[in-house]
Protein backbone atom coordinates (compact mmCIF):
# COMPACT_ATOMS: atom_id res chain seq x y z
CA UNK A 1 0.00 0.00 0.00
CA UNK A 2 1.30 3.40 -0.84
CA UNK A 3 2.55 5.27 2.19
CA UNK A 4 0.19 8.22 1.82
CA UNK A 5 -2.80 5.95 1.70
CA UNK A 6 -1.73 4.23 4.95
CA UNK A 7 -1.34 7.52 6.68
CA UNK A 8 -4.78 8.62 5.57
CA UNK A 9 -6.34 5.43 6.93
CA UNK A 10 -4.53 5.81 10.24
CA UNK A 11 -5.71 9.36 10.51
CA UNK A 12 -9.28 8.29 9.84
CA UNK A 13 -9.21 5.70 12.57
CA UNK A 14 -7.64 7.98 15.10
CA UNK A 15 -10.03 10.87 14.53
CA UNK A 16 -13.40 9.03 14.78
CA UNK A 17 -16.49 10.45 16.60
CA UNK A 18 -15.77 11.47 20.20
CA UNK A 19 -16.95 9.06 22.98
CA UNK A 20 -20.43 9.78 24.44
CA UNK A 21 -20.22 11.81 27.66
CA UNK A 22 -21.24 10.21 30.96
CA UNK A 23 -24.37 11.19 32.95
CA UNK A 24 -24.44 10.18 36.63
CA UNK A 25 -27.37 10.31 39.05
CA UNK A 26 -26.85 9.91 42.79
CA UNK A 27 -29.40 9.59 45.61
CA UNK A 28 -28.86 10.96 49.09
CA UNK A 29 -29.46 7.46 50.45
CA UNK A 30 -30.21 4.07 48.95
CA UNK A 31 -33.83 4.05 50.09
CA UNK A 32 -36.50 5.53 52.36
CA UNK A 33 -39.85 4.75 53.89
CA UNK A 34 -42.70 5.87 51.70
CA UNK A 35 -43.53 9.49 52.43
CA UNK A 36 -39.97 10.51 53.28
CA UNK A 37 -37.70 12.64 51.09
CA UNK A 38 -34.77 11.77 48.84
CA UNK A 39 -32.41 14.23 47.22
CA UNK A 40 -31.20 13.41 43.70
CA UNK A 41 -28.12 15.01 42.11
CA UNK A 42 -27.27 14.68 38.41
CA UNK A 43 -23.86 15.37 36.86
CA UNK A 44 -22.37 15.11 33.37
CA UNK A 45 -18.94 15.12 31.80
CA UNK A 46 -20.26 16.80 28.65
CA UNK A 47 -18.90 20.28 28.05
CA UNK A 48 -21.77 21.42 25.84
CA UNK A 49 -24.01 23.96 27.64
CA UNK A 50 -26.91 22.48 29.59
CA UNK A 51 -30.36 23.99 29.02
CA UNK A 52 -32.07 22.03 31.79
CA UNK A 53 -32.19 18.71 33.58
CA UNK A 54 -35.50 16.87 33.96
CA UNK A 55 -35.94 14.29 36.71
CA UNK A 56 -38.61 11.63 36.19
CA UNK A 57 -39.71 8.83 38.49
CA UNK A 58 -40.92 5.32 37.87
CA UNK A 59 -44.56 4.78 38.73
CA UNK A 60 -45.67 8.40 38.34
CA UNK A 61 -46.00 11.03 35.62
CA UNK A 62 -44.54 13.65 37.94
CA UNK A 63 -41.33 15.41 36.86
CA UNK A 64 -39.02 18.08 38.27
CA UNK A 65 -36.62 20.42 36.47
CA UNK A 66 -33.42 22.23 37.36
CA UNK A 67 -31.59 24.69 35.10
CA UNK A 68 -28.40 25.41 36.98
CA UNK A 69 -25.77 23.29 38.66
CA UNK A 70 -25.71 21.47 40.89
CA UNK A 71 -28.60 19.80 39.13
CA UNK A 72 -30.48 18.67 42.18
CA UNK A 73 -34.04 18.08 43.42
CA UNK A 74 -35.56 16.88 46.66
CA UNK A 75 -38.51 14.59 46.13
CA UNK A 76 -41.14 13.27 48.54
CA UNK A 77 -41.43 9.57 47.72
CA UNK A 78 -45.11 9.21 48.51
CA UNK A 79 -46.84 7.63 45.53
CA UNK A 80 -45.78 3.99 45.68
CA UNK A 81 -43.71 1.43 47.52
CA UNK A 82 -41.25 -0.34 45.23
CA UNK A 83 -37.90 -2.03 45.39
CA UNK A 84 -35.44 -0.68 42.78
CA UNK A 85 -37.59 2.26 41.81
CA UNK A 86 -35.81 3.97 38.91
CA UNK A 87 -35.16 7.71 38.88
CA UNK A 88 -34.03 9.15 35.53
CA UNK A 89 -32.20 12.44 34.91
CA UNK A 90 -32.44 13.72 31.30
CA UNK A 91 -29.94 16.39 30.25
CA UNK A 92 -31.16 18.79 27.57
CA UNK A 93 -28.01 20.17 25.89
CA UNK A 94 -27.81 23.25 23.74
CA UNK A 95 -26.15 21.69 20.69
CA UNK A 96 -26.24 17.92 21.03
CA UNK A 97 -28.94 15.31 21.65
CA UNK A 98 -30.37 14.66 25.13
CA UNK A 99 -28.52 12.26 27.36
CA UNK A 100 -29.84 10.27 30.35
CA UNK A 101 -28.65 8.62 33.52
CA UNK A 102 -30.49 6.58 36.13
CA UNK A 103 -30.32 5.46 39.73
CA UNK A 104 -32.40 2.83 41.54
CA UNK A 105 -33.69 3.40 45.07
CA UNK A 106 -35.86 1.35 47.43
CA UNK A 107 -39.11 2.88 48.65
CA UNK A 108 -40.70 0.68 51.29
CA UNK A 109 -43.50 0.97 53.80
CA UNK A 110 -45.58 -0.84 56.38
CA UNK A 111 -49.33 -1.09 55.97
CA UNK A 112 -51.08 -1.15 59.35
CA UNK A 113 -54.73 -2.12 59.52
CA UNK A 114 -57.19 -2.49 62.38
CA UNK A 115 -60.17 -0.72 63.95
CA UNK A 116 -59.51 2.82 65.13
CA UNK A 117 -62.64 2.90 67.32
CA UNK A 118 -63.05 -0.55 68.82
CA UNK A 119 -65.69 -1.25 71.44
CA UNK A 120 -64.32 -1.56 74.96
CA UNK A 121 -64.12 -5.22 75.95
CA UNK A 122 -63.99 -6.40 72.34
CA UNK A 123 -61.16 -8.57 71.02
CA UNK A 124 -59.61 -7.14 67.86
CA UNK A 125 -56.43 -7.53 65.84
CA UNK A 126 -53.93 -5.11 64.30
CA UNK A 127 -52.29 -6.41 61.13
CA UNK A 128 -48.98 -5.18 59.71
CA UNK A 129 -47.52 -6.10 56.32
CA UNK A 130 -44.60 -5.01 54.19
CA UNK A 131 -45.08 -2.78 51.17
CA UNK A 132 -44.18 -4.03 48.66
CA UNK A 133 -45.42 -7.40 49.85
CA UNK A 134 -43.16 -10.40 50.06
CA UNK A 135 -40.24 -8.78 51.85
CA UNK A 136 -38.72 -10.87 54.60
CA UNK A 137 -38.78 -9.37 58.07
CA UNK A 138 -36.93 -11.11 60.88
CA UNK A 139 -38.42 -9.05 63.71
CA UNK A 140 -41.53 -6.92 64.13
CA UNK A 141 -41.60 -4.57 67.13
CA UNK A 142 -44.99 -3.52 68.50
CA UNK A 143 -45.89 -1.01 71.20
CA UNK A 144 -49.06 0.51 72.66
CA UNK A 145 -48.84 3.83 74.46
CA UNK A 146 -51.76 4.71 76.75
CA UNK A 147 -52.51 6.37 80.07
CA UNK A 148 -52.86 3.17 82.08
CA UNK A 149 -50.24 0.53 81.21
CA UNK A 150 -48.04 0.54 78.10
CA UNK A 151 -47.44 -2.75 76.33
CA UNK A 152 -44.65 -4.02 74.05
CA UNK A 153 -44.29 -7.15 71.96
CA UNK A 154 -41.65 -8.48 69.56
CA UNK A 155 -42.78 -10.88 66.84
CA UNK A 156 -39.97 -13.09 65.54
CA UNK A 157 -42.12 -16.09 64.73
CA UNK A 158 -41.93 -16.59 60.97
CA UNK A 159 -39.51 -14.09 59.39
CA UNK A 160 -42.19 -13.33 56.81
CA UNK A 161 -43.81 -10.17 55.52
CA UNK A 162 -46.64 -9.88 58.06
CA UNK A 163 -47.47 -9.71 61.76
CA UNK A 164 -50.68 -9.71 63.84
CA UNK A 165 -51.12 -8.25 67.36
CA UNK A 166 -54.42 -9.37 68.83
CA UNK A 167 -56.18 -8.85 72.15
CA UNK A 168 -59.02 -7.33 74.15
CA UNK A 169 -59.11 -3.54 74.04
CA UNK A 170 -59.93 -1.51 77.15
CA UNK A 171 -58.27 1.91 76.85
CA UNK A 172 -57.50 4.44 74.12
CA UNK A 173 -53.94 4.99 73.00
CA UNK A 174 -51.51 4.76 70.09
CA UNK A 175 -50.38 1.48 68.55
CA UNK A 176 -47.05 1.49 66.71
CA UNK A 177 -45.24 -1.15 64.73
CA UNK A 178 -41.70 -0.98 63.36
CA UNK A 179 -39.50 -3.22 61.24
CA UNK A 180 -36.42 -3.05 59.03
CA UNK A 181 -37.24 -3.54 55.33
CA UNK A 182 -34.34 -3.77 52.87
CA UNK A 183 -32.10 -2.15 55.51
CA UNK A 184 -34.57 0.73 55.90
CA UNK A 185 -36.08 1.38 59.36
CA UNK A 186 -39.84 1.80 59.00
CA UNK A 187 -42.49 2.77 61.53
CA UNK A 188 -46.26 3.00 61.32
CA UNK A 189 -48.76 4.05 63.98
CA UNK A 190 -52.49 4.23 64.46
CA UNK A 191 -54.50 6.19 67.05
CA UNK A 192 -57.08 4.15 68.94
CA UNK A 193 -60.17 5.74 70.50
CA UNK A 194 -62.21 3.25 72.51
CA UNK A 195 -65.98 3.40 72.14
CA UNK A 196 -67.92 2.92 75.39
CA UNK A 197 -70.38 0.07 75.68
CA UNK A 198 -73.96 1.33 75.82
CA UNK A 199 -77.33 -0.27 76.38
CA UNK A 200 -77.79 -3.64 78.03
CA UNK A 201 -76.08 -3.94 81.40
CA UNK A 202 -74.65 -0.42 81.02
CA UNK A 203 -78.11 1.03 81.64
CA UNK A 204 -78.98 0.56 85.30
CA UNK A 205 -82.52 -0.76 85.83
CA UNK A 206 -84.43 1.56 88.16
CA UNK A 207 -87.64 0.30 89.75
CA UNK A 208 -89.74 0.58 92.87
CA UNK A 209 -92.61 -1.53 94.20
CA UNK A 210 -95.25 0.52 96.02
CA UNK A 211 -96.53 -0.34 99.48
CA UNK A 212 -94.67 -3.62 99.60
CA UNK A 213 -94.70 -5.89 102.68
CA UNK A 214 -98.19 -5.21 104.13
CA UNK A 215 -97.18 -6.36 107.62
CA UNK A 216 -94.35 -3.87 107.98
CA UNK A 217 -94.34 -1.35 110.81
CA UNK A 218 -94.37 -1.02 114.58
CA UNK A 219 -97.05 0.48 116.83
CA UNK A 220 -97.04 4.26 116.68
CA UNK A 221 -95.86 4.74 120.24
CA UNK A 222 -94.79 8.36 120.49
CA UNK A 223 -93.05 10.38 117.79
CA UNK A 224 -90.23 7.98 116.99
CA UNK A 225 -91.95 5.45 114.74
CA UNK A 226 -91.92 5.83 110.96
CA UNK A 227 -95.14 6.09 109.04
CA UNK A 228 -93.34 4.92 105.90
CA UNK A 229 -89.97 4.23 104.30
CA UNK A 230 -88.27 3.77 100.97
CA UNK A 231 -85.50 1.19 100.94
CA UNK A 232 -83.72 -1.46 98.92
CA UNK A 233 -86.22 -4.25 98.32
CA UNK A 234 -83.81 -7.12 98.87
CA UNK A 235 -81.80 -6.05 101.89
CA UNK A 236 -84.44 -3.92 103.67
CA UNK A 237 -81.73 -1.50 104.72
CA UNK A 238 -80.63 1.93 103.59
CA UNK A 239 -79.19 1.08 100.18
CA UNK A 240 -80.00 2.43 96.74
CA UNK A 241 -77.52 1.01 94.22
CA UNK A 242 -77.35 -2.75 94.73
CA UNK A 243 -76.04 -5.37 95.16
CA UNK A 244 -73.59 -4.33 97.85
CA UNK A 245 -71.61 -7.06 99.61
CA UNK A 246 -71.29 -4.64 102.51
CA UNK A 247 -72.13 -0.98 102.77
CA UNK A 248 -70.02 0.90 100.24
CA UNK A 249 -68.63 -2.25 98.59
CA UNK A 250 -70.13 -3.14 95.21
CA UNK A 251 -67.81 -6.09 94.47
CA UNK A 252 -70.84 -8.42 94.31
CA UNK A 253 -72.30 -6.31 91.52
CA UNK A 254 -69.36 -5.99 89.12
CA UNK A 255 -67.10 -8.41 87.28
CA UNK A 256 -63.52 -7.23 86.80
CA UNK A 257 -61.18 -8.81 84.25
CA UNK A 258 -57.54 -8.49 83.27
CA UNK A 259 -56.56 -8.36 79.60
CA UNK A 260 -54.38 -11.39 78.94
CA UNK A 261 -52.64 -10.32 75.74
CA UNK A 262 -52.37 -7.79 72.95
CA UNK A 263 -52.03 -3.99 73.03
CA UNK A 264 -53.79 -3.65 76.43
CA UNK A 265 -52.13 -6.62 78.10
CA UNK A 266 -52.20 -6.42 81.89
CA UNK A 267 -54.93 -3.77 82.17
CA UNK A 268 -57.90 -4.43 84.43
CA UNK A 269 -61.33 -3.26 83.27
CA UNK A 270 -64.99 -3.65 84.24
CA UNK A 271 -66.15 -6.54 82.11
CA UNK A 272 -69.81 -6.50 83.16
CA UNK A 273 -72.12 -5.62 86.03
CA UNK A 274 -75.45 -6.48 87.62
CA UNK A 275 -76.08 -3.13 89.30
CA UNK A 276 -79.65 -1.95 89.77
CA UNK A 277 -81.81 0.39 91.77
CA UNK A 278 -84.46 -1.98 93.09
CA UNK A 279 -86.51 -0.14 95.71
CA UNK A 280 -89.70 -0.65 97.65
CA UNK A 281 -91.90 1.62 99.68
CA UNK A 282 -93.43 0.34 102.89
CA UNK A 283 -96.27 1.98 104.83
CA UNK A 284 -96.77 1.35 108.52
CA UNK A 285 -99.57 -1.18 108.95
CA UNK A 286 -100.64 0.59 112.17
CA UNK A 287 -101.53 3.70 110.14
CA UNK A 288 -103.76 2.01 107.59
CA UNK A 289 -107.49 1.50 107.54
CA UNK A 290 -108.19 -1.73 109.38
CA UNK A 291 -104.73 -1.70 110.86
CA UNK A 292 -104.05 -3.16 114.30
CA UNK A 293 -104.43 -0.94 117.39
CA UNK A 294 -101.33 -0.09 119.40
CA UNK A 295 -102.56 -2.36 122.21
CA UNK A 296 -105.56 -4.60 122.76
CA UNK A 297 -108.79 -2.70 123.21
CA UNK A 298 -107.44 0.59 121.90
CA UNK A 299 -108.74 2.42 118.86
CA UNK A 300 -106.41 2.12 115.91
CA UNK A 301 -104.58 5.13 114.50
CA UNK A 302 -106.71 5.38 111.36
CA UNK A 303 -110.08 5.35 113.12
CA UNK A 304 -109.00 7.61 115.96
CA UNK A 305 -107.82 10.36 113.63
CA UNK A 306 -110.62 9.90 111.13
CA UNK A 307 -113.43 10.30 113.73
CA UNK A 308 -115.25 13.55 114.28
CA UNK A 309 -112.94 15.71 116.33
CA UNK A 310 -109.96 13.63 115.27
CA UNK A 311 -106.76 15.17 114.02
CA UNK A 312 -107.62 14.40 110.41
CA UNK A 313 -111.36 13.98 110.66
CA UNK A 314 -112.86 12.42 107.56
CA UNK A 315 -109.61 12.69 105.60
CA UNK A 316 -107.62 9.69 106.74
CA UNK A 317 -108.00 7.89 103.39
CA UNK A 318 -106.30 10.82 101.70
CA UNK A 319 -103.76 11.00 104.49
CA UNK A 320 -102.70 7.36 104.02
CA UNK A 321 -102.60 7.88 100.26
CA UNK A 322 -100.36 10.86 100.88
CA UNK A 323 -98.03 8.61 102.90
CA UNK A 324 -97.81 6.23 99.95
CA UNK A 325 -97.32 9.02 97.42
CA UNK A 326 -94.72 10.72 99.61
CA UNK A 327 -92.56 7.60 99.59
CA UNK A 328 -93.16 6.98 95.88
CA UNK A 329 -93.78 9.66 93.20
CA UNK A 330 -95.92 12.39 94.75
CA UNK A 331 -99.45 13.45 93.82
CA UNK A 332 -100.38 12.65 91.18
CA UNK A 333 -97.67 9.97 90.85
CA UNK A 334 -95.26 11.18 88.19
CA UNK A 335 -91.79 10.04 87.12
CA UNK A 336 -89.01 12.19 88.62
CA UNK A 337 -91.49 14.00 90.86
CA UNK A 338 -89.88 16.11 93.57
CA UNK A 339 -92.82 15.28 95.88
CA UNK A 340 -91.79 11.63 96.36
CA UNK A 341 -88.66 9.93 97.63
CA UNK A 342 -88.49 7.56 94.66
CA UNK A 343 -89.29 10.37 92.23
CA UNK A 344 -86.41 12.37 93.68
CA UNK A 345 -84.06 9.39 93.21
CA UNK A 346 -85.13 9.23 89.55
CA UNK A 347 -84.65 12.97 89.17
CA UNK A 348 -81.18 12.99 90.72
CA UNK A 349 -80.05 10.02 88.63
CA UNK A 350 -80.76 12.16 85.58
CA UNK A 351 -78.48 14.83 87.00
CA UNK A 352 -75.69 12.52 88.20
CA UNK A 353 -75.69 10.06 85.33
CA UNK A 354 -76.27 6.35 85.14
CA UNK A 355 -74.17 4.41 87.71
CA UNK A 356 -73.42 1.54 85.33
CA UNK A 357 -72.42 3.91 82.54
CA UNK A 358 -70.24 5.88 84.96
CA UNK A 359 -68.08 2.86 85.81
CA UNK A 360 -68.00 1.42 82.27
CA UNK A 361 -64.71 3.16 81.41
CA UNK A 362 -62.88 2.46 84.69
CA UNK A 363 -59.50 0.77 84.26
CA UNK A 364 -56.47 0.18 86.44
CA UNK A 365 -53.25 -1.78 86.72
CA UNK A 366 -54.53 -4.03 89.50
CA UNK A 367 -57.82 -5.54 90.63
CA UNK A 368 -57.84 -3.83 94.06
CA UNK A 369 -57.13 -0.46 92.49
CA UNK A 370 -59.95 -0.89 89.98
CA UNK A 371 -62.39 -2.02 92.67
CA UNK A 372 -61.44 1.02 94.72
CA UNK A 373 -62.23 3.28 91.75
CA UNK A 374 -65.60 1.59 91.21
CA UNK A 375 -66.52 1.88 94.90
CA UNK A 376 -65.52 5.53 94.98
CA UNK A 377 -67.64 6.40 91.94
CA UNK A 378 -70.69 4.47 93.12
CA UNK A 379 -70.28 5.72 96.68
CA UNK A 380 -70.38 9.32 95.54
CA UNK A 381 -73.51 8.67 93.48
CA UNK A 382 -75.17 6.76 96.32
CA UNK A 383 -74.42 9.52 98.81
CA UNK A 384 -75.74 12.21 96.51
CA UNK A 385 -78.92 10.22 95.90
CA UNK A 386 -79.61 9.79 99.60
CA UNK A 387 -78.82 13.42 100.27
CA UNK A 388 -81.21 14.63 97.59
CA UNK A 389 -84.07 12.29 98.40
CA UNK A 390 -83.88 12.75 102.18
CA UNK A 391 -84.05 16.52 102.44
CA UNK A 392 -86.86 17.67 100.26
CA UNK A 393 -88.89 20.75 101.18
CA UNK A 394 -92.04 18.71 101.13
CA UNK A 395 -94.37 21.51 102.21
CA UNK A 396 -93.54 23.48 99.06
CA UNK A 397 -93.22 20.59 96.66
CA UNK A 398 -96.83 20.36 95.54
CA UNK A 399 -100.24 18.97 96.43
CA UNK A 400 -99.05 15.79 98.12
CA UNK A 401 -97.88 16.87 101.56
CA UNK A 402 -98.00 19.73 103.97
CA UNK A 403 -99.69 22.53 102.06
CA UNK A 404 -103.20 23.89 102.39
CA UNK A 405 -105.59 21.48 100.70
CA UNK A 406 -102.97 18.79 100.15
CA UNK A 407 -103.73 15.10 100.65
CA UNK A 408 -101.49 14.90 103.67
CA UNK A 409 -102.43 17.97 105.66
CA UNK A 410 -99.27 17.76 107.72
CA UNK A 411 -101.30 16.80 110.82
CA UNK A 412 -101.13 13.52 112.61
CA UNK A 413 -101.01 12.20 116.14
CA UNK A 414 -99.22 9.35 117.86
CA UNK A 415 -100.27 7.00 120.63
CA UNK A 416 -98.67 7.48 124.08
CA UNK A 417 -98.40 4.06 125.67
CA UNK A 418 -97.66 5.56 129.06
CA UNK A 419 -101.11 7.11 129.22
CA UNK A 420 -102.90 4.68 126.88
CA UNK A 421 -104.05 7.61 124.81
CA UNK A 422 -103.08 9.58 121.75
CA UNK A 423 -101.12 12.77 121.78
CA UNK A 424 -103.04 15.74 120.54
CA UNK A 425 -100.43 16.16 117.83
CA UNK A 426 -102.38 18.06 115.26
CA UNK A 427 -99.84 20.86 115.13
CA UNK A 428 -96.92 18.55 114.44
CA UNK A 429 -95.63 18.16 110.91
CA UNK A 430 -94.64 14.77 109.57
CA UNK A 431 -91.42 13.06 110.59
CA UNK A 432 -88.66 12.64 108.01
CA UNK A 433 -89.86 9.40 106.53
Amino acid sequence: MPRHLWLAFFALVGTGSPARSEVTVQASTSGVQKGDNLTFTATTTESDPVVKVTFSYEGTQSTDEDTSPPYQVTKTMDWTAMADLTVTATFDFQNIPDQQGTVDVDVVDISLMGPTQPLRGGTVGYFARTQPTGLSVSSWSWSCDNDVLDANWTDTANSDDRSLWRGTMAVSGTIEVSATLLSIACTKSIAISIRPRTGGVWVTPVSCVEDNEPNWGSPLLGLGESLGQIRDKESNVGLIIVPQSSTGDWSDGVTLSQVSGGPNKGIWYVRTNTLEVDMETVINQFAKSGGPPPEPGATNFYDYNNAVGGCIAGDMADFVQALKNHEYRGTPPAEKSLEGHFGRIEYELDVLGDPSADIEDHTATSEPSLMSQVNLTLGLIEGALWGFTSHGDWSDAGPNWGGEGSLGSGKHTRYNIDYSQYYSGCTFGPDHF
